[in-house]
Formats: structure tokens, sequence, C-alpha cells
């Protein structure tokens, strides 16, 4: 999600959004595990990489302009337990090319697909990160009996940037100019397709993801980073931001009747990087509740 965040104040020349010092390497080591083709229909093709066996399955599913690479230190932990795999959605790494604007729907296609032609094995935990967050509880609610467990690593969410934005509250005399631009970032929305590698219709994917009002009695664990990505100089707006952010990942883990929400202490949005035994032990702990 990195890149499409930084696009936003590309689109409305506001200056670069500076991320928290707990973000994701820029460049991450290469996954430990091989990446394979898979003919999902229509021309296209999606790379998975899977590690260990057994079952429950989990899948990750990574940020937006991110890749499978972004879960290379928490792979063969989990394959020590169970059967885990990554994949590379359309227009992330070698998969195909996106034809045009794509959302959280179609990328919830895209996985079902993938998993059929690839036999994966149900059931599946699902564990989203970022923008993850936003095609993963579509996926639940669509094939609710191939779901025994769900985790989110500081997701994105509906309503989340009218959520931050509410938080700084209106415009003060001599409030700080990044604050100010904070809030007309916010304001703007999401930007365009065009400006991420996915061709991710955000909006969209918002509202489709906000047609979710219940995930059921299905695990869920939903991680809050402790250092928010969007950063301001002012200490009092950055609370702010930050108990916004949580919030909204509250509300998250109360879509289900076993819903969990935890803040990572000393985490950066890159939960699974900075904090790895804390997301490999939420994942075995689902894991173990699907085999009881």
């Amino acid at each position: 999600m990195r890149k499409l965040l930084l696009a936003m104040a590309v689109v409305i020349t506001l200056g670069p959004l500076a991320c928290g010092p707990g973000a994701s390497p820029a460049t991450p080591p290469p996954p430990p595990f091989k990446m394979t083709k898979v003919d999902i229909g229509g021309g296209r093709t999606l790379e998975l990489g899977c590690l260990g066996s057994g079952t429950p399955t989990v899948i990750l599913e990574h940020g937006s302009d991110a890749d499978a690479s972004s879960f290379g230190l928490i792979m063969p932990r989990i394959a020590a337990v169970t059967r885990a795999c990554a994949h590379n959605r359309i227009g992330a790494g070698g998969s195909s090319e996106p034809t045009g604007k794509r959302t959280a729907a179609d990328m919830v296609d895209d996985l079902h697909a993938l998993l059929d032609a690839a036999d994966v094995a149900r059931p599946l935990i699902l564990v989203g990160h970022s923008m993850g967050g936003m095609t993963i509880p579509l996926y639940a609610d669509r094939y609710p009996d191939e779901v025994a467990g769900m985790l989110f690593i500081d997701p994105a969410a509906p309503g989340m940037l009218a959520a931050l934005g509410a938080a700084l509250g209106e415009p003060m005399p001599g409030e700080p100019a990044d604050v100010t631009e904070r809030r007309r970032i916010f304001a703007v929305g999401w930007p365009g397709p065009q400006y991420n590698t996915e061709r991710h219709d955000v909006a969209t994917s918002e509202k489709q993801t906000r047609a979710v009002k219940s995930l059921g009695d299905i695990p869920v664990i939903v991680l809050s980073a402790e250092e928010l990505i969007w950063t301001v100089s002012d200490p009092a707006a950055q609370a702010k931001l930050v108990h916004a952010w949580q919030a909204m990942h509250a509300k998250v883990a109360k879509l289900s009747t076993e819903g969990r929400h935890e803040i990572v202490e000393g985490s950066g949005h890159g939960i699974q990087a900075t904090n790895p035994d804390t997301v490999i032990n939420s994942i075995i702990e689902l894991v173990e509740r699907a085999r009881e």
C-alpha cells in the first residue's frame, strides 16, 4: 500500500507522504520459496509459491504495490506447522499485467480460480496485509465454508480516509502546514487506478468491502501497528490519527463474534517484517483453533 499512498500526494501535488519508522523495507529479500505460474483462465496467470504440508492452508494476501516477498520472513516458520501459500495478484511480481481497472471483488475471483487450478486444500486461514485487508473479508463472505480463520495485518478498511480526516478536525489558525496538507489529502480520497501497478480501483473496493456486515463466528485477529504509516509534526494531531486508525481496526474485529483486536507494541505498518513473531504466533493460533 505504501506506493499507492505516495501516489495520493503526487496526484494532488501536495508533497510526499512520510511513512512511519516501522514501514516495510523498500526492497524486501527474495522469498525463500519458488514461485510457479498458474493458469487461471482468460489467458492470465498468477504466480503462486507454497511451503510445508497439512491443513488448514494459510493463504497470504499482500498489500498494494507489494508482492509475495513481503511474507518472506514468516513463510518458513508457518510451513513448519502447516501448508502456507503466497501469491502475486494481477499486476504484481511476474503475474499477468492488468488490462483495466480492478476491484477487490475481481481479486477474490482470481484467488478462488487460483486455488482451484492449483488444487489447494481447504479450509483456509486467510491473512491480509494492508490493502489485502480489503480482499479477504469479501472472500470469506462469498465462500464462508472455505474459511477457518482470518488474520488482518494493519489492514486498510472502508471509510479509512474519511475517518482519518475527521480525526484531524476543522483547520485551526496557525496549525502546522503538514497537518493542513494531510487533511486535504484525506479529503481528496484515493488516487485513480492508473496510479498503482495493479490498476486497483480502491474507491470501488471500499464500497464492496463495506457491504460485508458480518463474518459470523469465523475466528478473526486484527493486528494494528503502533506506528502509523502517516505522520504529522504535531504530537496531538498524530495521536488523533493513531487513535482513529486503531479504532477502525477494532470495528473490523467486531465483524466476527470470535474477533480480537491487538495493538502490536513497537511495530510499523509491515508488522510481518518489524514484528514477525507476533504475526507467526497469531497464524499458528488460528491454525490450532481450526484443528480443534
